[in-house]
């Protein structure tokens, strides 16, 4: 296929504007050639386990991408609703994985075709310009980027939630790599513990020196009626399970401890 997409009417007043205006139209097609973006393909990889009642969303803001150089790589987990179903509406390529999270995401991308991976959950939905934003990005050599999130959630616990979630906005301890070059993905060896795979992976990839960049745009996390029992039990689970991150990663486990995250002092005024 072409390398280069020349095609968008923006690309060419901007390729028009690079050359002097005495060389005309002659030189400009040389110009497109240096300046034009490279339209990547970008694989969404989605994991699911009854994930019908949020699905929708998500697929239906894929679907109102302005970037459309996409594919969407679903993975399941043997759901008994209308996961699955849902999935084949919207074109997706299903791949069974019974395994934990970190495992399905692996296995998305053992499959994916694209040159980046764009790990989305099923309760996400994607502002409208967040995958053009990606292929900027990539093109301007980003390797690994965040895409902010902001939560919807319902009931008093349900807006702190929606504070909690504005406080980690670039924030280097909490925000993770959702976007990522499928080489350097597959370099490192992907997600390699279910103890805060995706904290891991960043931490990773810092050590090798690479840095954590952001799109403008935003990813909307459907959380529905937050209650504060169930929030505690799920922070004790996940607690519970990242023995493997914090021996790796004890300098920076100091300052995700939710009581002192540096993140909450910072935002003080919001």
């Amino acid at each position: 296929g072409k390398l280069w997409t020349l095609s968008e009417n923006r690309t060419r007043k901007v390729c028009e504007s690079a050359v002097p205006r005495f060389a005309g139209r002659l030189l400009a097609p040389l110009a497109c050639f240096v300046v034009a973006m490279k339209d990547y393909l970008i694989s969404v990889i989605v994991p699911t386990y009854n994930s019908a009642g949020t699905l929708k969303l998500l697929l239906e803001s894929l679907k109102k991408q302005s970037y459309r150089n996409f594919e969407i790589v679903l993975v399941d987990k043997n759901s008994t609703d209308k996961t699955v179903e849902i999935a084949k509406e919207y074109g997706c390529r299903i791949v069974y994985d019974a395994g934990l999270i970190h495992e399905a995401r692996n296995a998305g991308a053992r499959e994916a075709r694209g040159e980046y991976l764009l790990n989305i959950d099923s309760d996400h939905e994607l502002e409208p310009e967040v995958l053009k934003e990606c292929c900027e990005m990539a093109n301007a050599g980003t390797k690994m980027a965040e895409i902010p999130e902001l939560v919807l959630a319902e009931g008093f616990w349900g807006r702190c939630r929606q504070l909690e979630a504005r406080c980690y906005i670039g924030d280097d301890t909490i925000e993770s790599p959702r976007f990522i070059e499928k080489k350097l993905f597959d370099d490192v060896g992907g997600y390699t513990s279910g103890d805060a795979e995706d904290w891991d992976l960043r931490e990773r990839l810092f050590k090798l020196g690479y840095r954590l960049d952001r799109t403008k745009s935003h990813k909307l996390h459907h959380e529905g009626r937050v209650r504060l029992g169930k929030r505690l039990r799920k922070k004790f689970i996940y607690t519970g399970h990242i023995s493997t991150y914090l021996k790796r990663n004890t300098g920076t486990a100091v300052a995700q401890i939710p009581l002192f995250r540096a993140a909450f002092f910072r935002n003080a005024g919001l």
